[in-house]
């Protein structure tokens, strides 16, 4: 496998304007109706922030 290097992030605010234009979810919504995240990290014995992250 290819070895990158993650060389920074750049932080991202939402205004006011931008989240009235999200569109409401149902009263009875629940987090597995929006999408999935796969989290990969950490190392043998040392996944305890991924698991955190969870």
């Amino acid at each position: 496998m290819a070895q990158t290097k993650h060389t920074g992030s750049t932080p991202h605010v939402l205004s006011s304007a931008t989240v009235a234009r999200l569109p409401a979810r149902p009263l009875d919504a629940q987090k597995g109706d929006f999408g999935h995240v796969l989290v990969v990290g950490g190392d043998l014995g040392t996944g305890g922030a991924v698991l955190l992250s969870a």
